[in-house]
């Protein structure tokens, strides 16, 4: 009886396979119908996406003091250090320049020098021969020079879409990319970037060093024992060593481990990538249909028998 009952089942079971097999070359050629029409949309489709290059970065947090950030830290920090700790890395000034990159204030800065701003949100296509770019006019209108998007959309959907900002809590270390359709743009915005924060915090700390000597000198007079005197001095001095440092240092806040470089060759879309996958998808989605309408139909002619 078991025997029998095992042979009964196999025996459905080929019947099944044997169906479904049929019920595939039958649907044969609109399986390849549907895989062509689908691979050749991809196709279409990944010859319309523009190519976009893409520059990068990595670059390190220089201390005001020109020293580690576990010696500025002190023997806390050299134990940190040691341990492998995030001391060991660009600490408090990585972490701002990584904040500051990402901020909208930042991005809303730079819209302000040229015409950064077009490039960067309204470009559509780019002629590499004469670098003349093309406008998207529902964005932008270049002939009245009027937009129609607000800073926000355009920080959004743009900004934080295109640059890529990445830090590395242990070793502090700062990774810039952004890709555009332009290579000579893509190298020049993220150059500006680089220059653009380290202008912003050399005159930020300038301003404070040149504020915080001359309260200094006023206040050094107010006071006629030597100790304070000479600690006023002191004071006096480290911020004249801050001020300096900024004048004479280019890169004050960020400074290039790898430099950018202008992109050569593309790097998106991954055009036979897009055809691969979208080849497959349409083989298996059209191989699953057929297979479903041939398991219905089979199923309804059972029935009606």
């Amino acid at each position: 009886m078991i025997d029998s009952a095992h042979k009964e089942i196999s025996h459905e079971d080929e019947i099944d396979l044997i169906r479904l097999f049929n019920g595939i070359w039958i649907g044969k050629f609109k399986i390849l119908f549907s895989t062509l029409l689908i691979s050749g949309c991809s196709i279409i489709y990944a010859l319309s996406l523009p190519n976009l290059y893409t520059t990068s970065s990595l670059l390190y947090a220089v201390q005001k003091s020109g020293q580690s950030e576990s010696s500025s830290r002190g023997s806390i920090g050299n134990i940190l250090s040691l341990a492998g700790g995030a001391a060991a890395g660009g600490g408090e000034r990585a972490q701002l320049a990584y904040a500051i990159i990402k901020s909208r204030e930042f991005f809303y800065h730079l819209t302000t020098i040229d015409d950064t701003l077009s490039k960067l949100v309204t470009a559509n296509n780019y002629d590499p021969v004469t670098g003349v770019f093309d406008y998207d006019k529902n964005l932008f209108d270049a002939e009245s020079n009027e937009w129609k998007l607000s800073l926000t959309e355009a920080y959004d959907e743009f900004y934080r879409k295109s640059l890529k900002v990445g830090l590395n809590p242990k070793t502090g270390f700062i990774s810039l990319s952004f890709d555009h359709i332009s290579p000579e743009f893509s190298f020049e915005f993220i150059q500006l970037v680089i220059n653009e924060l380290n202008s912003l915090a050399r005159g930020k700390d300038i301003k404070e060093a040149t504020d915080a000597i001359e309260f200094l000198k006023e206040d050094l007079e107010n006071y006629s024992q030597i100790g304070i005197q000479a600690a006023v001095g002191q004071l006096i001095e480290s911020q004249l060593k801050t001020k300096m440092l900024a004048n004479v240092r280019m890169n004050y806040l960020l400074e290039p481990i790898d430099s950018p470089i202008l992109p050569d060759m593309k790097a998106k879309p991954y055009r036979a990538k897009i055809v691969a996958i979208s080849t497959l998808a349409g083989f298996v989605i059209s191989l699953m249909l057929v297979v479903v309408i041939n398991y219905l139909r089979s199923d309804k002619s059972h029935q009606t028998t």
